[in-house]
């Protein structure tokens, strides 16, 4: 038990002053961020603390994001203040971008609440959940007359008074989204996991947990960006060049070309085709010396895997001829493999040229198909 003033206490201060709430909605904004970076499409770019927390461009559109981590503070309905400062910021955005047609994004771990006065309410439910249903097919006016009671700008006020109905659903109510109930840090950390396993293993063959180890690193950038000067502005190139900074290992070309022929030297062991095993005599043609050439035969069947299908008809006839000419052939066979060990530019896989033509190196089906061929050479009763 730690006694009174002991190091174990933590230091006493103003609860107010404490700022563990605002850091906590800047991770998750940070997070927020890093989800919609992963998430964007060719040619779209994403602003970080430009136009919002952050905001997606693409040619002729501007989406504004507000994020916002407040499930701790209660339920948010259309008077909350955040709310309303989301309202005036759609319109000034509009008023900035001309050009573009601009949506603006509410998102917030709250949930949606009723409104507390009754001038601020709608014939059916909270405000903010009818604000999609009157964007679709419900009457507008209610919510109209709300907006206009409520304390916004002047700017804002005035905008929405000049909307006729076609245009003050088209142009404002379609244009803002209340994403209320978003999921907490916990669930956005697995989102973004579950979404850099699939843009990495796709775009990259990362596995799943390289692709998990990418995220302090995109996370990190994005605070940089974020802090950082203008144009703070983020594409999917950058995250493209990210993932291969951090899951790749860059080799001077000389060192590659070195590991290339230091593997290619390993592909068919020089001992055994410089020193292949003794071949009995052409004329010695007892059981024993011909148990001999089947035991040379299958010693030598994993390097002729390797050589060719060439090589593997040559030992089939070999095999195959009377017993005075089996050893003459299988001697020719085996001086003929030395030599082509040496220099493989004339021995290619059997199979026949296709998409996807696997070159000099016998393929897997072929290395199969000589197998078979060969034990059936070599279990052939001799006469």
């Amino acid at each position: 038990m730690s006694s009174p003033g002991s190091d174990d206490e933590p230091p006493q201060g103003e609860i107010g002053r404490q700022a563990v709430a605002a850091l906590g909605g800047y991770v998750y904004q940070v997070y927020a961020s890093t989800l919609a970076w992963l998430r964007l499409s060719d040619g779209e770019l994403l602003y970080l603390e430009v136009a919002e927390d952050y905001a997606i461009a693409s040619r002729g559109a501007l989406t504004g994001v507000q994020v916002k981590n407040t499930a701790g503070s209660g339920r948010v309905t259309l008077q909350t203040e955040d709310v309303r400062t989301a309202i005036d910021t759609f319109v000034d955005l509009v008023s900035r971008n001309p050009d573009r047609v601009v949506s603006l994004r509410y998102l917030t771990t709250a949930e949606i609440g009723h409104e507390r006065m009754i001038e601020h309410r709608v014939p059916k439910g909270p405000a903010l959940a009818y604000w999609r249903q009157a964007a679709l097919f419900a009457d507008s006016a209610p919510l109209r007359s709300v907006l206009l009671k409520s304390k916004l700008k002047q700017d804002t006020l005035d905008f929405i008074a000049a909307l006729d109905e076609e245009a003050f659903r088209s142009q404002f109510l379609k244009r803002i989204h209340w994403l209320c109930g978003a999921p907490n840090l916990a669930d956005l950390i697995s989102d973004i996991d579950d979404e850099l396993i699939e843009f990495a293993s796709t775009q990259r063959r990362l596995t799943s947990s390289q692709a998990r180890r990418l995220r302090p690193a995109l996370a990190e950038k994005v605070l940089s960006v974020a802090s950082g000067e203008p144009p703070r502005r983020l594409r999917k190139k950058d995250l493209l060049e990210l993932i291969d900074r951090h899951a790749r290992i860059d080799v001077p070309i000389g060192h590659y070309e070195d590991l290339v022929a230091n593997q290619r030297d390993k592909t068919v062991p020089q001992e055994a085709l410089l020193a292949p095993p003794a071949v009995a005599s052409s004329q010695d043609f007892s059981p024993a010396n011909i148990s001999t050439m089947r035991q040379t035969a299958e010693e030598l069947l994993s390097v002729l895997d390797q050589i060719g299908s060439v090589l593997a008809e040559n030992l089939q006839t070999a095999l195959e001829d009377d017993r005075a000419g089996r050893s003459r052939k299988l001697r020719e066979w085996l001086e003929e493999g030395r030599r082509a060990a040496t220099n493989r530019a004339g021995i290619r896989c059997r199979r026949k040229p296709g998409p996807k033509r696997c070159g000099r190196k016998p393929c897997s089906p072929c290395a199969t198909s000589m197998s078979r061929r060969l034990k059936a050479c070599l279990t052939k009763p001799t006469s």
